[in-house]
Formats: C-alpha cells, structure tokens, sequence
C-alpha cells in the first residue's frame, strides 16, 4: 500500500446535506485531503454584504467539520456568479455589484487571515444571461482577481464550460490585473492540453 495524498479539490458540503458523512466516506474510500468551496447556501439569501460573512462561516464551519473527521482540509471562499442575479432582482444592478464586490473583499480578508487558500468559487454565469449581467459579473470577477493579486492567492473561477476563447479571456482578465495566469484555476475543465 502506497502512503501518498489523495486530494480532492473541489467540494461542496451543506449543512442540510451529508456533510460530515460525506467526508468520512471519502476517507474510508482512500481519500486525504480536500479543498471545500463555498457555495451559496439556501439556508443564507445574501441581501447585504454582511450576510456573506455569515455565509462564509458555514463554509468555515464545514471545512472544521472535515478536519474533525480526520481529513486535511482547506477552503476557498468567495461570492458564486449567482447571486448577483437573484440580487439584481431586488436592488439596481449598481447596488448588487457593490454587495458582491463587499462579499469578494470579506473573502480577501479570510485568505489574508489564514483561513482559506484562495478566492472561490468565483466567476461568471454558465448560463445565458444579458449582456449587462455579463458585464457585471465580469467587473465583481476582475475585481476578485485583482484582490487575489494583493493577496497573492488564487482564484478558483465558475464559469461558462472552457473553450480556447473562453479561456484567453480568463487569461487576460487576470493579466490586466496583474494576477500571474498559474494563479487562476477554473473549475471543471475539460482536457485543454494544448498552449
């Protein structure tokens, strides 16, 4: 039996879900380490900058809940693509970039404290939406991206699925702000091997 990591690197616990028990099938599987994302939680709408802080302990909570059961654990934390919309339902869109960009630098203040690795899951909508939204939601991205940078931490982006084009884009988001492109992982990607 070889004695080596087996991380996951990307996982969603709910406090209404498995959580806990879901980690410890991981172990029992062979699993070691493992990198819990934040997600927004139905438990927590965010309406005010402040409920991501109350949204981003739960993920805190649940990574605690992972290295309890034994795994070595780490988070990202981050404000999703999603709620932008839900948000832009209820405020002017102005108002909701603002929410989220609050949400993206309580994130910020997390990985410069110590207790998570990275920005994440952040990003864009994988769904058609209007050019205004995309628009928005690209501005709450490079803005994460350029906190990442100061922070010197990566960024785990939700997106659209990965295409060449998609992914130069990504790319030069993060140049624009000076984020090193080895600094931005996207999520779920299929098997883009070329340059």
């Amino acid at each position: 039996m070889f004695d080596f990591p087996v991380l996951d690197n990307h996982v969603h616990l709910q406090p209404n879900g498995r959580n806990v028990e879901a980690v410890k099938d991981f172990l029992k599987a062979g699993g070691t380490h493992l990198i819990v994302s934040h997600m927004p939680y139905h438990e927590m709408p965010v309406r005010v900058v402040d409920d991501f802080r109350k949204a981003y302990e739960i993920t805190l909570r649940m990574t605690d809940l992972a290295r309890a059961a034994g795994a070595v654990a780490y988070c990202t934390v981050g404000p999703d693509p999603v709620p932008l919309l839900e948000l832009a339902d209820v405020m002017p869109l102005e108002e909701a970039v603002e929410v989220m960009k609050g949400g993206m630098a309580l994130a910020a203040q997390l990985v410069r404290d110590g207790k998570a690795i990275a920005l994440g899951e952040i990003g864009r909508p994988h769904f058609p939406v209007s050019e205004e939204i995309m628009a928005a939601s690209n501005d709450v991205l490079s803005y994460g991206m350029s906190l990442a940078k100061e922070r010197s931490c990566p960024v785990v982006i939700h997106a659209e699925s990965a295409t060449p084009d998609s992914m130069k884009d990504l790319a030069q988001m993060a140049d624009k702000v000076g984020l090193p492109r080895e600094k931005v992982v996207k999520h779920y990607c299929g098997p883009l091997v070329l340059p």
